[in-house]
């Protein structure tokens, strides 16, 4: 489970301006509870990702095999894969994209991201410095689909060349080479991550704007 980190910011000034007033000794308001019942199916297989707006009591349902890579819009560098379908990332250590043909088959080479820890507990971790990269070649695991399965997607490799003016670069392929794209991504600063198919070659919608959902 993932809750926003906007809100859990706004839940946390809202504790700390209560424990304020009571120690100012000012009359105490009892809030109006709010009571009803969101439903959301995420599917037999697992197929699908809900954000929840518990203040709207709305739920944004996708499906988890939508995207693949996932870069930080809201200042950071941070870039995350698709943990619920499964999905890992092997360093390679190497910048030359071509001799990278192969997945390794190295027990534990490939990283999982860290959901109790967004940004700072990424399978890639730090692709450069400010923006500016150090040209990694990383593998990624397409994982599963459906999640519930051992129906593998397959393998991409791929490099983030950059980051400039709210853009990320992308470099990625097929193991052998073929497919290869360079992408720009720009980033939507609306949304904690923008978010990224290397299934499809494009940007997709996935997460609701910020302040919009409390919880995944």
């Amino acid at each position: 489970m993932i809750i926003n980190r906007l809100k859990k910011v706004a839940f946390f000034v809202a504790v700390l301006s209560a424990l304020v007033s009571c120690k100012k000794e000012e009359p105490f308001t009892e809030l109006e509870p709010v009571e009803g019942t969101l439903v959301a199916e995420v599917g037999e297989e697992l197929k699908n990702q809900i954000y929840l707006d518990l203040s709207e009591g709305k739920a944004v349902t996708i499906p988890v095999n939508a995207w693949d890579i996932a870069f930080e819009s809201t200042g950071g560098f941070a870039v995350k894969v698709n943990s619920a379908k499964k999905s890992g990332v092997w360093n390679t250590g190497q910048t030359d994209f071509g001799a990278v043909t192969e997945p390794s088959a190295t027990p534990g080479a490939f990283k999982f991201d860290n959901a109790a820890d967004e940004t700072g507990g990424t399978a890639i971790g730090a692709w450069g410095s400010n923006g500016v990269s150090d040209k990694k070649v990383y593998v990624i695991n397409q994982g599963l689909n459906p999640p519930s399965s051992t129906t593998g997607i397959g393998y991409k490799k791929f490099v983030i060349e950059g980051f400039a003016n709210d853009t990320y670069t992308v470099r990625y392929a097929n193991m052998d080479g073929t497919g290869e794209k360079t992408v720009q991504v720009p980033v939507n600063k609306n949304k904690n991550y923008t978010y990224y198919s290397f299934q499809t070659g494009a940007v997709v919608e996935i997460e609701p704007d910020k302040g919009k959902w409390d919880i995944l």
